[in-house]
């Protein structure tokens, strides 16, 4: 193309944008859904089919959210190491791998391993993805690189639709407790995801071009608020990630309805992409994750008062559509507050947050319904988090950039 055309030139390029954005999504659709909520689905199986107690059941969950902080503490190390795209890339393969040997073995000690090194991959993938996201259109107009943001968690959701479809056809072939069939399928997906997502990486250049550095002390603490917030985020969602299919199974409910409800999550995650892409870069301070949490915690209200059909498709529609827009909400306000350099380091440490969630919530609910004998009992703490979270939020400070 001739040199006069640089602008049409520019216009090219930024209208492929969004394919870049729908590579990298695969990140996340991969250590997020494949690798973490489809845990809930196969949960059930494996519970009865091993023996587990909900606590011991939460207690592979904290596994893989151990990884998860691992990964989190290491994913700008290996950034800097690798660079931000072969990192990414590189982590997506070993993640995908470790969900395809959790299908391989009944053992409790192989099964945390391969959770724990699953989750230490997952979460250099994930916060990487982000990083490179953001980095799309790093300059550009921030409406489009909020959406082009939103699209990379929109990957989440598909991927919660693609984890239900996948369980649901291989069970319907071998049997309801043909949980380890299904994780071998979901990591041969994963691994297969890698190619296109290593693709759409490389075409990601303004990372490369700037060192990644960490976020300074007093960034830090100016950011307190939605660390906090985040981690009872993590908390309260997890803990509905973990139980969900458990308490929809315990109302007694048909399995086609069981995967419709969970395919509704997904859907409704997949669908709200656009409008929380909106709404998110208009929104100050800590304000988005407020919103998500609120609606997240809403979600919950009918599920655990109403047990039924209604309220758990409600529920799914509600608690699905604001899930995803909380690590967007986190990413978009990084993005406006922080450096472009600190980027990574920043969502790094809100994912630490978000991971330490991740263990203390499920692992306490587990607990609480093992005493009480009430799965609902151990989720309304998750609700309370939640409703925690949402008050937490307001405190962030909106202009933070030094």
């Amino acid at each position: 193309m001739p040199r006069d055309k640089d602008g049409e030139r520019a216009d090219i390029s930024l209208s492929k944008d969004w394919l870049i954005a729908l590579g990298l999504s695969l990140g996340g659709l991969v250590s997020l859904s494949l690798s973490r909520f489809a845990y809930a689905l196969l949960l059930p199986g494996m519970r009865h089919d091993l023996h587990w107690t909900y606590a011991i059941a939460a207690g592979m969950n904290t596994a893989n959210a151990a990884g998860y902080i691992v990964g989190a503490i290491g994913a700008g190390w290996s950034a800097k190491l690798l660079g931000p795209r072969r990192a990414f890339t590189l982590s997506l393969v070993v993640g995908g791998l470790c969900i395809l040997f959790t299908g391989l073995t009944t053992d409790y000690f192989a099964l945390s391993l391969w959770r724990s090194l699953g989750g230490v991959a997952n979460a250099i993938t994930f916060i990487v993805g982000a990083s490179l996201a953001s980095s799309i259109n790093g300059t550009g107009n921030p409406a489009r690189s909020s959406f082009l943001v939103s699209i990379y968690f929109g990957g989440v959701g598909a991927g919660i639709v693609l984890s239900g479809v996948a369980i649901h056809l291989t069970q319907s072939a071998l049997g309801s407790d043909a949980w380890q069939a299904s994780w071998i399928v979901l990591g041969t997906i994963a691994v297969a995801c890698s190619w296109p997502a290593g693709l759409a990486a490389a075409r990601v250049d303004q990372v490369g071009t700037k060192p990644v550095a960490s976020i300074s002390a007093r960034e830090f603490i100016k950011m307190i608020p939605i660390f906090l917030a985040y981690l009872l985020f993590g908390a309260g969602s997890m803990s509905y990630m973990t139980f969900a299919i458990a308490l929809v199974q315990r109302q007694g409910m048909a399995a086609w309805i069981v995967t419709l409800f969970w395919i509704l999550l997904g859907t409704a995650s997949v669908l709200a992409v656009n409008a929380w892409g909106r709404f998110l870069n208009r929104s100050k301070g800590g304000l988005g994750l407020a919103a998500a949490s609120f609606l997240t915690f809403l979600g919950s209200v009918p599920f655990l008062l109403f047990p039924g059909v209604w309220a758990a498709f409600v529920f799914a529609v509600l608690f699905g559509g604001s899930l995803i827009a909380g690590p967007t909400a986190i990413t978009i306000l990084v993005r406006k507050l922080l450096r472009q350099q600190a980027w990574t380091a920043a969502i790094a440490g809100l994912t630490i947050a978000f991971s330490l969630g991740q263990v203390a919530g499920p692992l306490a609910s587990g607990l609480i319904t093992d005493y009480t004998g009430s799965l609902s009992a151990g989720l309304w703490l998750s609700s309370i988090m939640l409703i925690l979270a949402t008050v937490i939020c307001f405190l962030q400070k909106s202009n933070l950039r030094l």
